[in-house]
């Protein structure tokens, strides 16, 4: 693609100057919450290639890591943003959810097994502004069109770039089309013993971020 000046411009930048895309601000949250996988856990991710629910649902255990979250998304929640949480598991979007709305917040949390007539409520309540956050998991990455969505906070942890470029999808919608002008984008990494954080995957997607 060319921009109007003349000079080769990438396709995101391109769709960011027609307002298109939102402009993205990153944050990374690294936490150390000890997380120990076994050689079990280390096998089922080298033959699966993704983190498996077992592993996710340990990652969601973390008392430390739970907080570092918390902490990170409350000056945004006391700011009014909207926030969408990608959850590592069932239980801890429903922890999260349950520690927000303790605080005060509007929280919400949908997964697999909400009923559908409950989950389009809760979906239209946050459209609607009438949710502060709404957390979930396995639900939100496809299907789900909240363009007025000022910060994702992707605490599930993949190894699929097809994944990930869904879960970042679901906030970089532009003014141009419904969406939001810019859009921050909350990465929690983990630091698991033996194999390192995820920067190789992330690296994929520098364009989004510059």
């Amino acid at each position: 693609l060319i921009d109007p000046s003349g000079e080769w411009t990438n396709a995101i930048a391109y769709l960011r100057t027609k307002g298109i895309l939102s402009k993205v601000v990153y944050e990374s949250l690294i936490v150390d919450a000890n997380i120990q996988l076994s050689k079990r856990d280390i096998q089922i991710l080298e033959n699966e290639l993704d983190f498996s629910k077992s592993i996710l649902k340990k990652i969601g255990q973390s008392a430390a890591r739970n907080s570092e979250i918390v902490a990170r998304l409350k000056p945004f929640l006391e700011k009014k943003s909207k926030i969408l949480y990608f959850a590592p598991s069932i239980e801890n979007s429903k922890f999260i959810t349950s520690l927000l709305t303790f605080l005060g917040f509007r929280a919400a949390h949908i997964d697999g097994s909400t009923h559908s007539r409950n989950r389009r409520q809760i979906i239209s309540d946050y459209i609607q502004g009438d949710l502060d956050i709404l957390c979930n998991y396995g639900v939100l990455a496809t299907g789900f069109d909240a363009p007025k969505t000022d910060v994702l906070c992707i605490a599930r942890p993949t190894m699929s770039p097809v994944l990930y470029s869904q879960m970042i999808g679901r906030g970089l919608r532009g003014k141009a089309i419904g969406g939001t002008e810019k859009c921050t984008v909350i990465e929690v990494k983990d630091n698991f013993y033996g194999l390192g954080t995820q920067d190789e995957l992330y690296q994929h997607f520098d364009a989004y971020w510059s």
